[in-house]
């Protein structure tokens, strides 16, 4: 498992995304990043990218008279009990189905030192990235990279779609 970690770490050392930051003006950058991550994640008026599984899946989706469901989904069930079974918690108000918090359960799994946990963890990362990330991982790093207007987050983009397509081909 530590291979697939130290694979993924030279994707990253050789993809772009570790340059933007060279000598950048911090403050600046910050609102710059801050107003394209709210466009592309979290705008109210509807994100360009929902970084949610059942939103970004199926935008018409589970709702109710308050709008869509994101927390309480059966993708969002699923992805819960994975975390529950390997010890993760979330708070009870976390949407189980975010990228994020699906990227990290995914990296503890393959951040695993002891040899014989990590026969187990690459189980588990096997049957997570069939019922989860394998369905959405790549297209909504694609989407990411399509709908950037910050070079920041095209290359974030590019470099999930990179991580998700030598995930999918087993590297580990």
């Amino acid at each position: 498992m530590t291979e697939t970690a130290d694979e993924l770490g030279l994707l990253w050392e050789r993809s772009a995304c570790s340059t933007w930051f060279d000598g950048a003006d911090a403050q600046n950058a910050t609102s710059l990043l801050r107003r394209e991550y709210t466009r592309l994640f979290s705008d109210p008026s509807g994100a360009a990218v929902p970084p949610w599984e059942t939103a970004f899946l199926d935008p018409r989706g589970e709702r109710s008279e308050f709008g869509p469901q994101l927390v309480r989904t059966a993708a969002a069930d699923d992805a819960r009990r994975f975390y529950r079974s390997c010890g993760w918690d979330l708070a009870s108000n976390e949407a189980a189905d975010h990228m994020r918090i699906e990227l990290e359960f995914a990296a503890s799994l393959l951040h695993c030192d002891d040899e014989e946990a990590a026969v187990d963890a690459g189980r588990m990362f096997d049957r997570f990235w069939d019922a989860h990330l394998s369905r959405w991982m790549r297209p909504f790093f694609e989407r990411v990279a399509q709908e950037a207007r910050h070079g920041f987050y095209g290359d974030i983009g590019r470099f999930g779609m990179e991580v998700g397509a030598a995930l999918g081909q087993g590297v580990q």
